[in-house]
Parts: C-alpha cells; structure tokens; sequence
C-alpha cells in the first residue's frame, strides 16, 4: 500500500490519497510511505513503484507497466547505490578478487 496511517493500536494502509485524507481527517496519523518500510521493488504493487521513482527523481515517463517500472528503478539504484538490486551478474563494475 501507498501510505500507512495509525490510530492509537490501529494501522491502515491504502494506495488511495483520498483515503489517505478520510482517514487523516478521523484522526489518522501518517506514519510513512510502504516502499520506506523495507519492500523490494517486486513487492511493491504499480503505485508503490510509481510513488518510489517520483520521491527518488527516477525518471518512468513513458513507462508503462511495473516490469518496465521495476527496471528502471533498478538501474537508478544500481548507479546511485553502487548495486543494491544485484538480479544479474551484468553490473558494471563487479570484479571479485
């Protein structure tokens, strides 16, 4: 889900800014986003990823589905991080010793 929100023992999570603002105006809190809670990209659902390249200035114009999505969220990783999404042996600057 795209956003986490908590009443007293009471977490709910939804992808909906509109929920996000209902459940806010019930005195919800915002706690945090879900992809800041440890998900990899494949466990993100299409508004989780889209949400995750927009605060991360990863650019997805043009892409449409969460593979293309997913991908270009790894390469930006792979460059910014220095490789935290290893799914290949492709990378770029690998040499083991």
């Amino acid at each position: 889900m795209g956003y986490r929100l908590r009443l007293l023992n009471v977490v709910k999570e939804t992808d909906s800014a509109e929920k996000r603002d209902a459940l806010i105006a019930q005195g919800y809190e915002l706690m945090e986003d879900a992809q800041k809670s440890g998900k990899l990209p494949e466990e993100m659902t299409l508004p989780e990823l889209k949400r995750y390249a927009e605060e991360n200035g990863i650019d997805i114009s043009g892409l449409k589905t969460k593979k293309e999505i997913m991908e270009a969220i790894r390469a930006a990783e792979d460059t910014d991080d220095g490789g935290e999404y290893d799914a290949d042996d492709e990378g770029t600057g690998g040499a083991a010793g």
